[in-house]
């Protein structure tokens, strides 16, 4: 019986510690992002006079900003994973078609992949555009 319940502590405080770790992955997309625009505002407040490509910073905040929506959007579909997840369970039937909750998973993993991929990418583009 003790081995019982000691499997499913085990089980209940990995599934919790494993809700944290996803909750962080989600918000370091939102969070990188979001940093970086900021960062490229304060630098061009502060560095007025310095002749930068500006068409590469306009187009790096561009992608920052879509990846604020990319990771955004991930939010809500790992919002909607959870949901369906908690219907099947309910329900005692596994989702069918596309609104499975393993879709919804997919698509969480896609945007937020997607997101920091964005990220790399507008971060390349905003070191390069600081070559005179």
């Amino acid at each position: 019986m003790q081995n019982t319940q000691q499997k499913n502590w085990h089980f209940e405080e990995t599934y919790k510690g494993l809700i944290q770790t996803a909750l962080i992955g989600l918000r370091i997309p939102i969070l990188i992002n979001g940093g970086a625009l900021i960062a490229i505002f304060a630098f061009l407040g502060q560095y007025k006079s310095t002749p930068l490509q500006l068409g590469c910073v306009k187009t790096a905040s561009f992608w920052f900003v879509g990846g604020l929506c990319l990771g955004s959007f991930g939010y809500v579909f790992a919002y909607l994973t959870q949901y369906k997840l908690y219907r099947e369970t309910v329900e005692m039937a596994p989702g069918k078609g596309l609104f499975k909750h393993q879709n919804f998973l997919y698509a969480t993993i896609f945007l937020e992949s997607a997101s920091i991929l964005i990220f790399a990418y507008g971060s390349w583009l905003a070191v390069s555009s600081l070559s005179y």
